[in-house]
């Protein structure tokens, strides 16, 4: 039995979906005997992927690695703790047979996209932030208008630095460079854009192969099971045909 660890956001982790509709699982389902980790985080930042592969190397040592990487423009809100269970990263894991949800709470920080940051700030989405702020200020102290500040200077001044996009191809690069040396499979999988990556080898760029407009359900460019099930097949093609 092999195994194959999926990386990435909430493309990957399944934006409102059951477990059964995301493309890792699906993939699960078309290959047979193997396990899968599905460590899709929504809202996840290319931050902390080098991290997180370490950790499913060590703890579970898979075969592939398929990270979905996420666009430049997004970052983490962090901060030290005085609460010592807020200032590590804890993971738990959901386990369906061969099938394991990695979840990573982080207990440090909390993922930024631009739309979340957008929300934070505007407060045009009560249903939504109120439970983010909560979220923070349990963790973190800060109170709603620290957070509210603390987020606008990042939407408007740290996402766009230039240093920020250096960074998000330096961690692409770790993450390859990391497989590698392990002796294990690596395939990217860009869902939007991979103009911000020099190079990369064995590589999907989504949007290019898959017909959005037909598949895309929101805004944020989420997959149900119809464009995810598309996914696994293309995957299954291009990388486990011997599978």
């Amino acid at each position: 039995m092999f195994k194959t660890a999926f990386i990435g956001c909430s493309w990957t982790q399944g934006h409102n979906l059951h477990y059964t509709n995301t493309y890792p699982y699906i993939v699960h389902s078309i290959l047979g005997e193997n396990q899968v980790i599905n460590a899709g985080r929504s809202g996840a930042s290319w931050f902390n992927y080098p991290q997180t592969v370490k950790y499913i190397h060590q703890k579970y040592d898979p075969d592939y690695y398929v990270i979905q990487h996420t666009t430049p423009d997004r970052g983490m809100l962090l901060w030290c703790s005085d609460k010592k269970r807020y200032s590590v990263i804890t993971r738990d894991h959901d386990v369906y047979d061969n099938y394991i949800q990695l979840w990573d709470n982080s207990q440090c920080y909390y993922h930024l996209t631009v739309g979340m940051a957008e929300k934070l700030i505007s407060g045009d989405d009560p249903e939504t932030t109120d439970h983010m702020f909560e979220e923070i200020r349990r963790k973190s102290g800060m109170d709603k208008e620290e957070v509210i500040s603390r987020v606008k200077y990042w939407l408007e001044h740290e996402r766009l630095h230039p240093l920020m996009f250096d960074k998000y191809e330096e961690s692409i690069e770790y993450c390859n460079l990391y497989v590698n040396s392990i002796g294990k499979k690596i395939i990217n999988l860009f869902w939007l854009d991979n103009s911000f990556v020099i190079k990369t080898q064995n590589q999907i760029v989504v949007e290019k192969e898959i017909d959005f407009k037909k598949y895309v359900v929101d805004d944020g460019y989420h997959f149900e099971k119809e464009g995810n099930t598309k996914l696994a097949e293309l995957l299954k093609t291009r990388f486990f045909t011997g599978y």
